[in-house]
C-alpha cells in the first residue's frame, strides 16, 4: 500500500537479518529490528513496540505478520493485529488462535485484508 511502512522485526541476530535482506534481495524495509537489542525477546512485546517507535507509527496502527506463538503472543501483546501464517508441520492452528486471522499462505494476504483488520 502506497504510504504504508514495513518493517522485519525478528527473534535473529541483527547480523542474520541483515543477511538474509541482502542475501534474497528482499528489497527495502523501513527498519529492520532484532529482539538482541531488548531486554526481553518474543513473547514479550518489547521487539514489536520498538519497531512501531522506529517507525514512528502507533502500535495500534500495526500490523503484524507471524508464523509462531510466541510471534502472535508479542504482537498482540504490543496491542498490534496480528496474521497468522503456521506452519502446518510444526505449529497447529490453536496455537496460534489469539491472532486476529489466520490464513494459510502468503499469498492469501492483500491491501483489502490488511486496511480489513485496521478497521475493525
Amino acid at each position: 500500500k502506497t504510504g504504508s511502512k514495513v518493517a522485519i522485526a525478528s527473534s535473529s541476530f541483527q547480523r542474520i537479518i541483515d543477511a538474509v535482506v541482502k542475501g534474497l534481495a528482499l528489497g527495502s524495509f523501513d527498519a529492520l529490528h532484532s529482539a538482541e537489542h531488548d531486554e526481553f525477546g518474543k513473547p514479550e512485546p518489547d521487539i514489536y513496540i520498538r519497531t512501531a517507535a522506529a517507525l514512528d507509527v502507533d502500535v495500534h496502527k500495526c500490523v503484524v505478520i507471524e508464523d509462531s506463538p510466541n510471534g502472535t503472543t508479542s504482537a498482540k501483546a504490543a496491542g498490534m493485529k496480528c496474521i497468522a501464517i503456521p506452519d502446518p508441520r510444526y505449529i497447529q492452528k490453536e496455537q496460534v488462535a489469539h491472532a486476529d486471522l489466520i490464513l494459510n499462505s502468503l499469498s492469501d494476504i492483500s491491501e483489502e485484508v490488511i486496511t480489513k483488520l485496521l478497521t475493525s
